[in-house]
């Protein structure tokens, strides 16, 4: 339901503003009414309904604009002035008609929100997957760790922007993004817009939102003052006296287990890396690459690198080897040999993987010393299946699609080779429909070998490392590992699979020793991936000051812990007034203005009516998205009770 009218304040009260110029005579108007030409209207997003612990995060389906204001504003610009929320009830207000009553902040508590104005001609909100070798500092910073987002997405390529502007470089954005996370201070924060400024959109048509809203709410209580009682998980810290619920914080109940684990990685040592014996060595070596066969073995030599070193080779076996000598007991005239972390791009490097379809071994290749017609720059592929059935792979995604944009997949399916297809021994290369057969493509393999032992049917295979087309798939060996996707069929006939499971590979060079180093903490809770970007100093003191929100390991309670849908009482804690649920809708009031791209009428000094923002956003905690508030130690007296956190950034950042 959307109405727009004449500019009038939300009933949230007056605004108060802590950077009002000192030296004007009078003080900043935070009042919309003031501003003649300033209109408004209201949007209210679908219905929210929960019980009381329940954590509503969900992207809502999207809203129409009134129709007198899509067709007001077709082919022209909107100026955004400012908006306002609030969260409300519609109750029977008597004689058939409904009346807006205001949710208490402490029944339903809003985390945060991020909103979109969008002209849904042009684009429309997609869920995007991030790249996942994004740099570290930048994972988390939208949608909270998260490895999908959302982004306002052209429907035809070029369409980013329109440009009703006054030359060819001004031009008007197709979707603005509006987002906070006051918190309690949702209703009385002001997004008010200094005269002349505005946040320009072309069209707008649709309203889109994604809240976080917490339910709080003592069903015992029928007005807004917090009233203590209702039931927290054993994680939450928050006493009854504290005057809010301790549910803001979301802590983080058993419903979601916790699990986290040490992982590792490539490196240059001459200390031993982190790991402390043979054993963490052994399995550390099995987190690094996927072998048929590993051969671990134990040494105390001052003549060897010194920790936990993995050698890869040709067949795809490999040797891991734990050197426990002290190197600080070393005599100083001879030094400790230290293997140097070596480039994936090196004349020969080699991946094995195993699924429970198909084992396959990928030798890259620069040298001209191999069995086959093919020049340099070779890719040697090995793939194991069942004699009496089909058997493929498809290179570069762990997914039937390539490149998911939502619920579809433009791009298709990947490269596969596929093997022992319709009762021949043969094989073929295909690029494959989003769950479908695709096509066979031009081949660009030669078969080297072929031979069966124990039910099991061995090919080897040598191409190009360029693929013949863009269908084809190509080896870069600067790409220290890709995922892969296996199949195998019913029978030798080729028709839908009878098993597919995805698993990656990680190349290391042959007869190249690499020492393995621990490199950090991981794990999950819920099943999803513990993300944190804790920043290092000076951007942020988080790091240095471990922060329990840096670690899965000492992590109570934050967003990670708060899953749309999900109470966040523990497992044996029944959920009070289960029958009582809280209905309600959240409530913008977006003020804008007509906006003029030559408001002056001089063709010669176009002055358009409003400067374009562009948002800024940036937090103390620097990409962590929270922080806790470390308790002091029992008997410190209050006035020395404090803690301080700085960020220290650029506006580039």
């Amino acid at each position: 339901v959307c109405v727009f009218h004449a500019a009038s304040t939300m009933n949230n009260g007056l605004y108060t503003t802590s950077n009002g110029n000192p030296s004007s005579p009078t003080p900043y108007d935070t009042t919309y009414s003031s501003r003649p030409e300033t209109e408004y209207f209201d949007v209210y997003s679908p219905p929210i309904s929960t019980t009381y612990g329940q954590v509503y995060w969900r992207m809502m389906d999207e809203v129409a604009l009134p129709p007198d204001l899509v067709e007001r504003f077709d082919g022209s610009v909107m100026a955004v002035v400012g908006y306002e929320v609030d969260q409300v009830r519609l109750v029977d207000g008597g004689e058939e008609e409904e009346v807006e009553v205001p949710v208490p902040i402490t029944w339903a508590y809003n985390h945060h929100y991020g909103a979109w104005l969008t002209n849904g001609r042009k684009v429309r909100l997609v869920k995007q997957r991030r790249a996942s070798d994004d740099h570290p500092e930048f994972r988390g910073r939208m949608e909270h760790g998260s490895t999908e987002f959302w982004l306002a997405t052209p429907l035809q390529d070029g369409d980013t922007k329109s440009s009703y502007g006054t030359s060819p470089d001004e031009e008007i954005p197709l979707s603005h993004f509006f987002s906070e996370a006051n918190g309690g201070e949702m209703r009385l924060s002001y997004h008010g817009y200094p005269a002349g400024y505005a946040q320009l959109i072309d069209s707008p048509t649709v309203f889109n939102i994604q809240p976080m809203q917490i339910d709080t709410w003592n069903r015992e209580s029928s007005n807004a003052a917090y009233k203590p009682g209702g039931p927290l998980p054993r994680s939450s810290s928050i006493p009854s006296s504290a005057g809010y619920s301790g549910l803001i914080e979301c802590p983080c109940s058993d419903r979601l287990e916790k699990k986290w684990w040490r992982t590792y990685d490539l490196c240059e040592s001459s200390d031993g890396g982190g790991i402390s014996d043979a054993t963490e060595c052994f399995k550390a070596a099995r987190t690094i690459a996927q072998s048929p066969y590993y051969s671990d073995s134990i040494t105390n030599d001052r003549n060897m690198p010194i920790g936990c070193i993995i050698t890869q080779h040709d067949d795809g076996n490999i040797d891991v080897l734990w050197n426990s000598y002290d190197s600080d007991s070393a005599e100083v005239s001879k030094p400790i040999a230290t293997p140097r972390k070596a480039e994936m791009s090196g004349s020969h490097i080699v991946a094995y993987a195993s699924t429970a379809q198909v084992n396959v071994t990928v030798s890259l290749s620069s040298d001209t010393d191999v069995n086959s017609e093919q020049a340099s720059d070779v890719a040697i592929i090995t793939i194991v299946g069942p004699v009496d059935k089909w058997f493929a792979v498809g290179f570069g995604t762990d997914s039937m699609c390539l490149q998911p944009e939502a619920d579809e997949c433009p791009g298709g399916g990947p490269y596969a080779i596929v093997v022992n297809s319709n009762g021949q021994a043969g094989v073929e290369e295909r690029k494959l429909d989003f769950h479908g057969p695709g096509r066979v493509l031009q081949s660009s393999i030669n078969i080297e070998s072929s031979s069966v032992t124990n039910g099991n049917l061995t090919v080897v295979l040598s191409r190009s490392l360029q693929g013949k087309s863009s269908d084809h798939y190509s080896f870069d060996p600067a790409v220290s590992s890709f995922p892969i996707i296996a199949a195998k069929g019913c029978s030798t006939e080729f028709a839908r699979h009878c098993g597919h499971g995805p698993s990656s590979m990680t190349f290391l060079p042959v007869d190249a020793p690499q020492s393995i180093c621990f490199k950090e903490v991981a794990g999950t809770i819920g099943g999803n991936i513990f993300h944190k970007a804790c920043l290092p100093f000076p951007k942020s003191d988080l790091d240095v000051q471990h922060n329990p929100t840096c670690s899965i390991e000492t992590y109570r309670g934050g967003l990670q812990c708060c899953r749309d849908g999900v109470p966040l009482l523990d497992k044996d804690q029944e959920v009070p007034w289960a029958d009582e649920p809280l209905v309600y809708r959240l409530k913008f009031r977006f003020y804008f203005e007509e906006y003029n791209s030559n408001s002056h009428g001089d063709k010669n000094d176009p002055d358009p009516s409003h400067k374009s923002l562009v948002r800024l956003y940036w937090q103390t905690e620097a990409r962590a998205g929270e922080y806790d508030i470390v308790q002091c130690p029992k008997g410190t007296p209050p006035s020395q009770c404090t803690q301080v956190i700085t960020s220290r950034w650029q506006v580039r950042d």
